[in-house]
């Protein structure tokens, strides 16, 4: 076989080479990064006064504010402010809320990562979204960073796959990166602490513990009186007619083991009624608004 021969054929077999591998689907697309969502410039802002029947939480949260907005008072006495929060408790309760309402409280960028934004079926592309949100966030400082349904994303590595050991590991060093850096929060929600991985939880990274519970008593009251203002500053008149204190009494004891989720939504349904039903004018009687929260009160 000659010189020239020998090349036409070297040549061939490059371009079926080049041709083959062109066919071969690739394993993690190219050039694919983290995008924060449209909620991370909080078009809706809430403040504390907005989260109702979270006393406690709220007070915690607002020790955090002065992390973020005072960060000279932690200096002046030379201690590490705190950096990670998790929210947990029954679904919702006021967990989301809470965390917006540190970002408006605290004049801070508010950066919402949920589980179903970093998790991929392509090899190290989770990874590289946690790691551009935490990026992201040390860009846009001061900043509140919230991942909602942490136990999806920081799970126990315990017997689990690959992908979820390189994944918390990922959290865990930038946890660890966030020491000594001022204008950062990290806020994660998880119904299910138990799940999430220790490490997550040792001092320096989510060290924080805040509990959201079910309102009480105090707490579903306030809750609906923050509903009922609210909807009468949307609709720009009174809704609804006012409750003495033997309607409040009938009201509570019917919304027994119902979150704040499940307030408003009886508020909602009871202002629906009127829509569909053509109305222009007058109010939502306790007895109708007492209807609607019947209504939503689950059956177990």
């Amino acid at each position: 076989m000659g010189v020239e021969t020998a090349l036409s054929w070297l040549r061939r077999l490059r371009r079926g080479a080049v041709e083959l591998a062109s066919r071969v689907p690739r394993q993690q697309p190219p050039g694919r990064v983290y995008t924060p969502p449209a909620e991370s410039e909080d078009p809706e802002a809430v403040g504390f006064a907005d989260v109702g029947g979270q006393a406690e939480a709220v007070n915690q949260l607002e020790a955090i504010c002065q992390a973020i907005r005072e960060p000279d008072s932690y200096r002046r006495w030379g201690v590490r402010p705190p950096h990670g929060i998790l929210l947990y408790g029954p679904p919702g309760t006021g967990k989301t809320l809470l965390a917006r309402a540190l970002a408006k409280e605290s004049g801070a960028r508010f950066i919402h990562v949920r589980a179903t934004d970093v998790v991929s079926k392509w090899y190290g592309e989770a990874e590289r979204k946690l790691q551009e949100a935490f990026d992201w966030a040390s860009r846009e400082r001061p900043a509140v960073l919230f991942f909602d349904e942490i136990d999806a994303l920081g799970r126990a590595r315990d017997d689990s796959h690959e992908a979820t050991h390189r994944l918390v590991s990922t959290f865990l060093e930038n946890m660890d990166g966030l020491e000594g850096t001022e204008g950062v929060v990290v806020l994660a929600a998880t119904n299910r602490p138990e799940a999430v991985d220790d490490a997550l939880t040792r001092p320096g990274r989510f060290d924080r513990l805040v509990a959201v519970g079910l309102p009480d008593r105090r707490g579903r009251r306030s809750i609906f009186e923050v509903h009922l203002a609210k909807a009468d500053r949307r609709a720009g008149r009174p809704v609804f007619e006012p409750l003495d204190e033997a309607g409040w009494e009938r009201l509570l004891d019917a919304t027994e083991g119902l979150s704040g989720a499940d307030i408003a939504e009886a508020v909602r349904r009871a202002l629906e009624l009127k829509v569909r039903a053509g109305a222009t004018v007058g109010r939502i009687s306790p007895d109708e608004l007492l209807a609607q929260a019947t209504s939503v009160t689950r059956p177990w």
